[in-house]
């Protein structure tokens, strides 16, 4: 994998909806870079009774009374059984799933930066710093993620034509960054950061989450980026597939709500 980087055209902002895996952040921050515990810390809690028989009325998924918690319960997606994908976390980050809706809670879970399935029991909590975080379940453990990495991801459509005219880059990920770029400038993003990266059967290709949308319920771009080598050795565009990444689910069709 190569070393992800954050640019940004602007002022990169933080993100909205989100889940954790690995050596993320404690503490809140801008959705370009979960990296740091700010980012990456997990936020949510429960709005809605469980059905659960061991537990209380009001009680979360693993038991826990709410009053227990931080911040107060709100009703807001995702909504229980909404299935919800990481997205803004860099390539070389994670995003934790911890035991309370708290970016220096027991981490329960890591997420990798394109874990997809992330399943919602409906349980959110909104904190004093402006954060949400949902409780979530991943391999069979309950935790809490902030949702500004998490998303529902969309419609697939071909946006190669968008990119065609990029000049080749002697490094492919040089070329990931201008893509990066590129469709920050063409979309109105806040910012973009490279979620995956890999030259596998020496075709390299990128995942690249663009995020920050003036829009209420498009939250961003995810792009896959298959890069092609020149003659000259230097790598080129191949194709690029956006999806679209929803803020407040997707229909039948894989259009935002």
């Amino acid at each position: 994998m190569f070393r992800s980087r954050i640019r940004t055209t602007g002022v990169l902002a933080t993100g909205a909806l989100l889940l954790a895996l690995g050596a993320c952040a404690e503490e809140e921050s801008p959705p370009a870079d979960p990296g740091t515990e700010t980012e990456t810390g997990d936020e949510t809690d429960d709005p809605d009774d469980t059905d659960d028989g061991d537990t209380d009325a009001g009680d979360t998924d693993n038991g826990t009374d709410p009053a227990d918690l931080p911040g107060e319960a709100v009703e807001m997606f995702p909504f229980e059984g909404d299935s919800v994908d990481v997205v803004g976390v860099t390539v070389d980050d994670v995003l934790y799933v911890r035991s309370a809706p708290d970016p220096e809670a027991e981490t329960v879970a890591e997420l990798d930066p394109v874990a997809e399935g992330v399943i919602a029991t409906g349980h959110n909590r909104s904190l004093d710093d402006g954060g949400i975080w949902a409780e979530v379940e991943v391999d069979g453990l309950t935790g809490w993620a902030n949702t500004s990495y998490l998303a529902y991801l969309g419609e697939t459509t071909d946006a190669g034509a968008d990119f065609s005219d990029l000049e080749p880059a002697d490094d492919p990920e040089a070329l990931a960054q201008e893509v990066g770029e590129h469709a920050v400038q063409l979309s109105g993003a806040e910012g973009y950061v490279i979620a995956a990266g890999s030259d596998q059967g020496g075709t390299p290709e990128y995942v690249i989450d663009l995020l920050g949308l003036p829009d209420d319920s498009v939250g961003g771009e995810r792009l896959t980026l298959l890069t092609g080598t020149e003659p000259s050795g230097d790598y080129a565009v191949e194709s690029v597939q956006r999806t679209v990444i929803c803020d407040r689910g997707v229909d039948e069709e894989g259009l935002c709500l």
